[in-house]
């Protein structure tokens, strides 16, 4: 974006998704450039995250351990 040819603003974005192994990781940056007449800066952000799957749902046994199941089960014996 150019205004009145004096300053510039450029933003750049470039995002990376990756799946592999049971593990998902992603990056991510965010380049700015400002240009006002005869000075110019530019800001990188950067941020990488890296999140890691689960083992899966806990099982019945995980939940609800052998005295509970059995304390409970024995309020519906006759």
């Amino acid at each position: 974006m150019s205004v009145l040819a004096l300053i510039t603003v450029s933003v750049e974005f470039y995002l990376a998704l990756e799946y592999k192994n049971e593990k998902a990781s992603g990056e991510a940056t965010l380049k700015v450039k400002i240009e006002l007449l005869f000075f110019s800066k530019t800001v990188d952000l950067h941020v990488k995250r890296d999140f890691s799957g689960s083992s899966g749902d806990p099982t019945f046994a995980m939940l609800m351990p052998k005295p509970d199941w059995n304390e409970y089960s024995d309020g519906f014996a006759a």
